[in-house]
C-alpha cells in the first residue's frame, strides 16, 4: 500500500465486572478511565455508554449485579455502546473492539461460543447479517427505534446507513499479565461527521450454568475449567476511527492503521 495521510482516532473504556465473595453474583461497574486514547489530525470519535431508563437512554450505572441467567430471563446488564464521530468535516471509517478475560471465555471459541462465562449481545436488527431478520423487539424496548423501526435519536445515523458486521474472532493480547480474547465489530459504510451510530452492544450476561464451589473461593465455568473468585469480570472496549478518504472499505482502513498508516 502507497503511503497516505491517514487522519485516526481511538478511544477506549475500561467496563470492569468485579466479584462478589460469598454469592454467584458480580457487579458490572464503567470506571470510565482513559487509557489507550490518542488522536492524530482532525478526526475524533466519542465513545458513549448508556443503559435503559425508564424514560429513554440514560447513562451507565456503577455496580450493576450480574448472576448466572440467560439473556432473555431479565439477568442481563443493560450496556448500549455507539460511537459518535464529533469531526467538523470528515466522514469516518470506524471500528470497535472488545477484549475480554481469555478465562472467561470457553477454549472452544469462536467455533462453539455456548460455554462462554461471559457472553456479549448486539442487536440483530443492527447487524448486517442479521438485518433482513425479525430481530427488532429489544431495540425498540430498548427505545433506539420506534414502531416503523427509524432511530428515535435525530442525531443517529439511519438504520440503513449504519449497520455493523458481525464481531469477528481477531487472536489474543497479553496486558499487564492478563490474556484477552479480543472480537472486532466494523461498520459496513462510513459515519458521516456529526453523527452517532448505531449501537454495537446492547448486553452483557453471565453464563446460567457458572456457579461458586462450596467454600466460595472459586467458579465452576460452564467449560468444566474453574477460576478464582478474585479474578476480575472485566471488558475493554475500544473505539477506532481513521478518515474515509483514502479507503474504499472499512478493511482497508483496518489495516492501514494496524501498519500505522504505511
Amino acid at each position: 500500500m502507497k503511503k497516505k495521510s491517514i487522519l485516526m482516532a481511538a478511544i477506549a473504556v475500561m467496563l470492569v465486572a468485579v466479584l462478589v465473595v460469598g454469592g454467584t453474583l458480580a457487579y458490572f461497574t464503567d470506571t470510565k478511565s482513559a487509557t489507550n486514547t490518542f488522536t492524530m489530525g482532525n478526526v475524533s470519535i466519542d465513545l458513549k455508554e448508556q443503559q435503559k431508563g425508564e424514560n429513554g437512554l440514560e447513562p451507565f450505572e456503577q455496580n450493576k449485579q450480574l448472576v448466572p441467567g440467560k439473556s432473555n430471563d431479565g439477568n442481563a446488564v443493560s450496556k448500549i455502546v455507539t460511537v459518535t464521530n464529533t469531526s467538523k468535516d470528515n466522514a469516518a471509517w470506524v471500528w470497535v473492539e472488545l477484549k475480554i478475560p481469555a478465562y472467561l471465555v470457553s477454549n472452544e471459541y469462536p467455533t462453539n461460543e455456548s460455554k462462554n462465562a461471559l457472553h456479549w449481545n448486539s442487536y440483530g436488527c443492527f447487524n448486517v447479517e442479521y438485518n433482513a431478520g425479525n430481530y427488532w423487539k429489544l431495540a425498540t424496548s430498548d427505545g433506539i427505534v420506534d414502531a416503523d423501526h427509524n432511530v428515535t435519536d435525530p442525531k443517529m445515523v439511519a438504520v440503513g446507513d449504519g449497520l455493523w458486521n458481525d464481531y469477528k474472532y481477531v487472536g489474543k493480547v497479553t496486558e499487564n499479565g492478563t490474556e484477552y480474547v479480543v472480537i472486532r465489530t466494523t461498520m459496513a459504510k462510513t459515519l458521516p461527521a456529526g453523527k452517532t451510530s448505531l449501537p454495537c452492544l446492547a448486553q452483557v450476561y453471565m453464563d446460567w450454568r457458572v456457579t461458586m464451589s462450596a467454600n466460595g473461593s472459586m467458579y465452576n465455568l460452564p467449560d468444566g475449567r474453574t477460576i478464582s473468585t478474585e479474578l476480575p469480570w472485566n471488558v475493554i472496549v475500544t473505539a477506532y476511527a481513521i478518515q474515509a478518504d483514502g479507503f474504499n472499505t472499512v478493511d482497508e482502513a483496518v489495516a492501514a492503521y494496524n501498519n500505522n498508516g504505511k
